[in-house]
């Protein structure tokens, strides 16, 4: 019988190849969807899939909701996991990512420590904070805390530091910063690391059309 587990996170779609989501357990059912502007598209497996030669990989709906069954590599599979990752990929050209172990980025720019929240235009959720961030990491689908409350960033012009440069989900109050998350919770694995078990989707799946762009996806066990 399955433990009860449930996750969630975003990683970066890759230039080619399979990707594998390390989250540590085997989940019953997996939904990705696609972010890009040109191709959006949600993929959804369940373990009952499997029961069917025709759809073993789960399903995917585009964005004008036709619904294609995936076959056997062309869709979402679950990865048992255990390979050693020698190079942040797995042993073919695959990358293999993992939750970021550091996932707070307010100290990963080039000044101080991001610590400060100004509000700067209520009707267009816009503002600022003190210092400039490193958008390497920090980007449209960061997440901020501020003053104790979480917040989506869904756009950065620059680097944040100036005025209406950063819009929240929602306006957010001028006050202190304690977290800034990077855009991708899901990063590449440490070389040398075993891979811990997910799921993984294949480079012939739609969902990997967008490249270089976010995807979100949330993950499960039955009860």
């Amino acid at each position: 019988m399955s433990v009860s587990n449930m996750i969630s996170g975003t990683f970066k779609t890759p230039a080619s190849g399979d990707i594998y989501i390390c989250i540590g357990f085997l989940p019953d059912w997996v939904r990705v969807y696609s972010n890009s502007s040109a191709n959006e598209e949600i993929g959804y497996f369940s373990v009952h899939h499997t029961r069917s030669l025709n759809m073993e990989a789960g399903i995917t709906i585009d964005d004008d909701g036709a619904i294609t069954p995936d076959t056997y590599q062309t869709g979402i599979q679950i990865y048992r996991g255990g390979d050693i990752i020698t190079a942040s990929t797995t042993p073919s050209t695959s990358t293999c990512y993992v939750r970021d172990p550091d996932p707070d980025k307010r100290d990963a720019g080039t000044g101080e420590t991001i610590d400060t929240w100004t509000l700067d235009n209520s009707s267009n959720r816009t503002g600022h904070w003190n210092d400039v961030c490193s958008t390497t990491y920090v980007g449209m689908g960061s997440r901020i805390n501020i003053d104790g409350l979480w917040y989506s960033i869904t756009a950065l012009t620059s680097n944040g530091e100036d005025t209406d440069e950063v819009t929240l989900g929602e306006a957010a109050p001028s006050g202190t910063i304690y977290a800034l998350h990077g855009m991708y919770d899901y990063i590449a694995i440490s070389a040398n690391k075993p891979a811990p078990p997910g799921f993984w989707i294949d480079s012939d799946s739609n969902l990997l059309n967008a490249t270089s762009e976010i995807a979100f996806f949330e993950a499960g066990c039955y009860r």
